[in-house]
């Protein structure tokens, strides 16, 4: 839903009407995307919210055979943006906890020696983490990029009858390759 659409009047915001064709042009201004609904998806509560039991079981192995506690990180409370990347809202709202960037969760991050990603949808909330980070990392600690490890088998594209997520996903992947990311599968090798 394009900004102009909203304002030629072919869109109509049901609540919060001045409030809803800002956001939709802050939206497009900031984020540079323009609002999509998407159906209901991920609720709380859902499978579709839950750890696969397959992974669960591996983050539990792993806590369990490191002698550490696995972090859960939940997004998208907002309901006036959207929540896209883990770090940060698609468009800021300050007077919100965690309506900005998630520096704690930055931080942790930025402790690791190696990051291995993976997740839902490629072309949306991986792609737009992965943004985040590369926004955050590339002027201030742009080596530590080359710590990163998309994996590729782990993750996949929107299905869309009319626009190629995967091809838009896999450019900006390869713009973040050139500054140091791995693309690499589940089955290789971990790097440290």
């Amino acid at each position: 839903i394009s900004s102009d659409d909203v304002e030629k009047g072919v869109w109509s915001p049901a609540l919060e009407p001045v409030w809803s064709k800002n956001y939709v042009k802050r939206l497009e201004d900031q984020a540079k995307k323009t609002l999509m609904i998407w159906p209901y998806h991920t609720m709380i509560g859902t499978p579709g919210h839950a750890i696969t039991p397959a992974l669960y079981e591996a983050i539990t192995f792993h806590a369990a055979a490191r002698d550490s506690s696995p972090v859960f990180i939940a997004k998208g409370s907002i309901p006036k943006t959207e929540h896209y990347s883990i770090l940060e809202p698609e468009v800021k709202v300050p007077e919100v906890p965690l309506g900005g960037i998630n520096q704690p969760l930055i931080d942790l991050i930025a402790s690791y020696d190696s990051i291995y990603v993976a997740g839902q949808a490629k072309s949306h909330c991986v792609l737009e983490t992965m943004t985040s980070l590369v926004r955050y990392f590339e002027f201030k600690q742009p080596e530590f990029i080359k710590h990163w490890h998309l994996l590729e088998d782990c993750t996949s594209s929107v299905a869309h009858p009319e626009i190629d997520f995967e091809a838009l996903a896999d450019k900006q992947l390869t713009a973040f390759e050139a500054l140091g990311l791995a693309r690499v599968r589940s089955q290789e090798e971990i790097h440290s």
